[in-house]
């Protein structure tokens, strides 16, 4: 099991003192949408079929010239065998929409790559329909960034989130135990053309106290 590896990298910049107001209401279209698809202790044809498979799905949406899907598969004998992929969608104002899927650990009459393939490219163009500027896996971190700003100052953030926000228990749970613990409330309404909600936070004022390691 496993084998997967995380590589994490510091700018090496001092940490910030305060997080910068956030504002980001239009995400206008799609310009690219990229992926990934990887396979580990199987044949290299799997992520071939994986990227076919999601490129026949985003090509009724897309220009063929604006996806990207590459193959990747993994070398060595390290972890289980399985496959996966990931797609992200980018719009010209750097909004970010994204999906992923991997193989079951059960053999399924919809495990087969082309099936984990299509319900990828599926579920990254729901994202998209959502509207906002991002999508259901940011939204929880952009709402906890929004919720921190430095509101002693008088700053103001204002987010356009999806409409499958509103209906996410998670998140919702998210907006009322800010409002709990912090004390801080949202003001939210849908954006004029329907495609989103509009999120506005003043701050609680939180400030990074912790220091650098050497």
């Amino acid at each position: 099991m496993g084998g997967g590896q995380v590589h994490f990298t510091s700018p090496g910049k001092p940490p910030l003192r305060h997080l910068p107001t956030i504002r980001f209401l239009s995400p206008k279209r799609i310009t690219s949408v990229r992926g990934i698809a990887t396979s580990t202790k199987l044949p290299a044809q799997m992520t071939s079929r994986l990227a076919t498979a999601a490129k026949n799905v985003l090509t009724a949406v897309f220009p063929p010239s604006r996806i990207q899907i590459y193959s990747d598969p993994a070398k060595g004998n390290v972890g289980s065998p399985g496959y996966g992929i990931c797609l992200v969608a980018e719009t010209s104002t750097g909004a970010l929409y994204t999906a992923e899927r991997t193989s079951s650990t059960t053999v399924s009459e919809d495990s087969t790559p082309e099936d984990i393939a299509e319900q990828c490219a599926r579920a990254l163009m729901m994202e998209i329909s959502h509207g906002g500027c991002f999508d259901s896996l940011a939204a929880p971190t952009v709402t906890i960034c929004s919720a921190a700003l430095n509101g002693n100052k008088g700053d103001v953030g204002a987010v356009a989130l999806g409409t499958g926000c509103a209906e996410s228990d998670n998140w919702l749970t998210l907006v009322r135990d800010l409002e709990q613990i912090f004390g801080v409330r949202g003001h939210f309404e849908p954006q004029s053309d329907g495609s989103g909600i509009i999120c506005k936070w003043v701050g609680t004022g939180w400030v990074n106290s912790a220091r650098g390691t050497k």
